[in-house]
């Protein structure tokens, strides 16, 4: 394999050669953008910009096929969490070490590699900190130091290496790190690269466009807790990864693609992860065998707890499926029943168990199931011993995956009382830890609400959502979204246009345009936006036969990859993504409806001083539409810009021509 260093630098190539690589060093002369105020950040999209420019380049000369791996690297210094650039001359360089000393800072060096091989590529990305503590330096010694130019050649090692290296009283962490390549890390990371084989993301073809830097948006709401400021992907994993639909006990490994997937997710601006069912089942995932085991169809936990360390990594939260409403049958405590019967410890874990009974099984006894299917017991949560144990699987999940949060499997017939003690569970574990049930109809705010969950699932608007736009009919979304409003007090409600148990949005749409403004509706009213799989791409997918499996598709990423430059919709998603980062009107404006009829709707996400104005044409012509002004601006930006989608503010009003079937998003401030 040919090793590639994206970099000048001697001191990187001196690191590689001292632990026995073969390389080639091809320097990036792309310009450097800063695109973060958070170190860790900054260190990871200053690699990735100098990997992916080396990496275009071979592509555009033909050499993109070969087997290789390409390291790009970026070390920055930052103190307080304020990053500290290269210093332009010798008094800048001065006033840095002059803050730096006595002091303790962190050097971050962010790593991307790219891994190439017949026609497929491979990434990562990840950074290191190193805190370094310096001993006081007086202002003789800071000139002395300044004047042997190391300080400016090194942005970021100048306050440790030469020179500065009589100054440092103690380093925690990697000190290789610190001259500018953590190489042990290097090197254990190329081990997770896939073999020939089982590669699968294809490369871009040799002279098509090369993609932007990703743009690294800083949070600009630390305040608000992150499942509130979320955009979820939803995954199931054993459609995804085309697992076999009967657990036969043959393990198998995916979490390779599971992994490509998340990426693929931050790419496309989602900040959590929804996956699920995960635990060792017996078919679909939601007849629970082990809870304290990952369905080995999909791998092992020790795959799943670097899963969630390379999510976490990436600013990526996890949140899996909590089945506790039911098991399967083969979970410990029902196989104890079916042998001993009334001497069972456990017959009191399961809902009106019946010796007297029977059941198409013949196990000689019936019980209570979920939706009429013998293959879900219910459990008796209201039993002391079954709420132990299930708290006591949350604590586990917490300790030994540290994932983020849970989704209730079955919420909605689920015991309140057991809701609200879980959710004293949740408060202990982890702190900001999320809670997120299944709902389908009713009072969201029963189950959503201070003393139980955060979230539940947004049925009511789904159903608008695609009803809506088919009968041209934007006042029962209206409606809908003012009900919720009401209902859910300031709650954020976990919102979708399609999932593992419903058919995908794009099949229910008559009119497949229609999809540009279903998607803008749900990143832009309150609610929690959430992707499954598969959609971003508008692929379709209905039930067949009563099964779901045709919702719960086998993909691959490669099948798609010319989507991010040639799909509307996906550009959109990505768009979106962005927006819900930058403005806090998306996340915490109050919701004002502006303009309706059946065919266009206009409302607003309002802030003290500016606001986030999203209209919308479902007609099969163009419409112009007159919005008033707010806080007596002059000016309004589209944030997503298209020159068909004109608007100009006139006589107190915003005139805009919004096209057939299309949306566009406004930003006006006083």
């Amino acid at each position: 394999m040919k090793i590639i260093l994206a970099s000048k630098s001697p001191r990187r190539r001196d690191l590689l050669t001292q632990i026995g690589l073969d390389y080639e060093y091809i320097p990036s002369d792309r310009e450097e953008k800063i695109l973060s105020s958070v170190p860790s950040e900054v260190a990871e999209g200053l690699s990735a910009q100098k990997a992916e420019d080396v990496y275009e380049r071979l592509c555009r000369e033909g050499k993109a096929s070969e087997e290789m791996l390409i390291i790009g690297a970026d070390t920055i210094v930052a103190k307080d969490n304020t990053v500290f650039g290269k210093p332009t001359d010798d008094t800048h360089a001065a006033a840095m070490l002059s803050m730096l000393s006595n002091t303790i800072h962190s050097v971050w060096t962010g790593v991307t590699l790219i891994y190439t091989i017949h026609g497929a590529r491979q990434k990562i990305t990840f950074s290191e900190e190193t805190k370094v503590e310096m001993y006081a330096m007086s202002t003789d010694e800071i000139l002395e130091y300044v004047q042997t130019k190391e300080p400016e050649d090194k942005s970021g090692g100048y306050a440790i290496q030469g020179m500065g290296a009589k100054f440092i009283k103690k380093i925690d962490g990697d000190y290789n790190n610190v001259v500018g390549l953590p190489v042990g890390r290097i090197y254990q990371e190329m081990k997770n690269f896939k073999p020939k084989e089982e590669a699968s993301v294809k490369i871009a073809e040799v002279n098509t466009v090369a993609e932007e830097p990703e743009e690294i948006i800083p949070d600009t709401m630390p305040d608000i807790p992150w499942y509130d400021k979320a955009v979820f992907y939803h995954i199931y994993p054993l459609g995804l990864c085309g697992c076999a639909h009967e657990n036969t006990g043959n393990s198998e490994s995916h979490f390779d693609k599971l992994n490509e997937w998340a990426m693929h997710a931050k790419k496309i601006g989602c900040t959590a992860i929804y996956i699920g069912p995960l635990f060792e089942s017996v078919g679909h995932g939601y007849e629970t065998t082990d809870y304290k085991m990952v369905d080995r169809r999909l791998g092992t936990n020790d795959d799943f707890k670097k899963f969630v360390k390379n999510c976490h990594e990436n600013n990526i939260k996890v949140v899996v499926d909590g089945v506790f409403n039911h098991t399967g049958r083969e979970f410990f405590a029902f196989q104890d029943i079916k042998k001993n019967r009334e001497n069972s410890r456990y017959k009191d874990w399961y809902c009106h168990v019946n010796f007297g009974g029977n059941n198409e099984y013949n196990d000689g006894f019936s019980y209570e199931n979920w939706g009429g299917y013998n293959l879900l017991a219910k459990l008796n949560v209201w039993n002391p011993e079954v709420k132990n144990y299930l708290f006591d699987v949350v604590r586990f999940w917490v300790s030994e995956f540290d994932i983020d949060g849970i989704r209730l499997d079955a919420a909605d017939v689920l015991d309140m009382n057991f809701m609200s003690e879980l959710g004293q569970v949740a408060k202990q574990v982890k702190k900001d830890f999320w809670l997120m049930g299944e709902v389908i109809h009713g009072d969201y705010g029963r189950w959503a609400n201070s003393d139980r969950l955060h979230s539940v699932t947004n049925y009511e608007l789904h159903k608008g959502l695609y009803s809506g736009h088919n009968d041209h009919n934007y006042f029962e979304i209206a409606h809908t979204i003012n009900r919720l409003n009401n209902l859910a007090q300031g709650i954020k409600l976990y919102t979708f246009v399609d999932n593992h148990d419903v058919a995908r949005i794009y099949s229910k749409l008559n009119n497949k345009e229609h999809m540009y403004n279903v998607t803008m509706l749900l990143y832009t009213v309150p609610g929690i936006p959430s992707v499954y799989y598969g959609s971003e791409f508008s692929i379709d997918g209905s039930k067949e036969r009563g099964s779901d499996w045709n919702l719960r598709p086998c993909l691959e990423l490669g099948d798609y990859s010319d989507y991010y430059t040639k799909n509307e919709v996906l550009r959109l998603i990505i768009k979106l993504g962005q927006l819900k980062k930058k403005y806090r009107e998306l996340t915490a404006g109050s919701y004002e409806q502006v303009l309706l009829t059946n065919r266009q709707f206009v409302f607003a996400r309002k802030l003290e001083n500016s606001a986030v104005i999203v209209a919308l044409n479902n007609d099969d012509n163009a419409a112009e539409l007159q919005i008033p002004v707010m806080y007596g601006s002059r000016e309004v930006e589209n944030l997503v810009p298209d020159e068909k989608k004109e608007a100009t503010i006139r006589d107190g009003k915003i005139i805009l021509n919004l096209p057939a079937n299309r949306g566009c998003i406004l930003y006006i401030k006083a």
